[in-house]
């Protein structure tokens, strides 16, 4: 559901995900459990679900979660129009439309 709610945004494949250079390296050792920076945005997740009554987290959710955060990928999206309110209401729509 995250795909299509960022493509009817606006964002697709090509140059806008291109530019969308990490700033901040990932390491792809040890335990990424721990990041504080990713709990807290699956604990957003969970809380989003739980707010639309979902027994599931989706990539709406995790989208939302990703959102309520200041990561470089939440600022990246918030530069190109992508916030919390606008993506809550497209998952209402579609939600409502199926």
């Amino acid at each position: 559901m995250a795909i299509s709610i960022l493509r009817d945004m606006g964002l697709t494949h090509g140059p806008t995900f291109d530019e969308a250079e990490p700033e901040t390296p990932i390491p792809c050792e040890g335990d990424r459990t721990s990041n504080p920076a990713l709990q807290e945005m699956f604990s957003s997740a969970v809380q989003q679900a739980e707010a639309f009554g979902h027994n599931y987290i989706g990539t709406e959710h995790l989208l939302l979660g990703l959102l309520s955060g200041n990561s470089p990928a939440a600022l990246w999206l918030r530069q190109r129009g992508i916030d919390t309110a606008a993506v809550r209401a497209k998952v209402d729509q579609l939600m409502n439309d199926h």
